[in-house]
């Protein structure tokens, strides 16, 4: 095995999600469970991410993924549809010691 399974306390905790996809919706989706505070980076958005955006239930920051949009946050999510986006974050969050999660 090459990976660590984690669980994280994220409670009230700043998580970032950078994609606007249905695999975005199902991190997400966790995420909210575990009572973290959303943050969508992400260009276009599926349905059911507008819809959470209009329910307040996620906050959607735009489309501009940079090292100030990380700042405080304890987890990023990358779930775009573009690797080399995914590839940022990614390298983004651990540039800063963010734990990160790359769906592919």
């Amino acid at each position: 095995m090459r990976a660590f399974p984690i669980f994280l306390s994220l409670a009230g905790a700043r998580a970032i999600v950078c994609g606007g996809t249905p695999a975005a919706t199902r991190k997400i989706d966790l995420l909210l469970a575990a009572s973290a505070r959303v943050e969508l980076i992400a260009d276009e958005l599926c349905e059911e991410l507008y819809r959470m955006v209009l329910e307040r239930r996620i906050v959607w920051r735009g489309d501009t993924l940079n090292t100030v949009a990380l700042d405080g946050a304890a987890i990023v999510i990358a779930a775009d549809t573009r690797e080399r986006r995914n590839a940022d974050a990614s390298a983004m969050a651990r540039a800063r010691g963010l734990p990160v999660n790359v769906v592919d």
